[in-house]
């Protein structure tokens, strides 16, 4: 018989800063994250989220601005 530890849940933490600006990503409340991969290069960047429920939401962003691509 061996030992299995307890799972523990991942967490994420993603943040944006601008100065003197907050950004909340409403369509983000109450959902659950899968999984999340960042893909940098140079000064953009593409993040892709998928949630539990089966959504998947992709952003882009760079040292000026962070967006959802549609």
């Amino acid at each position: 018989m061996g030992y299995e530890a307890p799972q523990e849940r991942a967490k994420l933490e993603v943040s944006y800063r601008e100065p003197h600006v907050e950004k909340e990503i409403a369509d983000w409340t109450g959902k659950t994250i899968k999984s999340a991969r960042v893909i940098h290069t140079g000064a953009d960047g593409l993040l892709t989220v998928e949630f539990t429920d089966g959504a998947t939401k992709e952003y882009r962003f760079n040292e000026l601005a962070f967006w959802e691509v549609k």
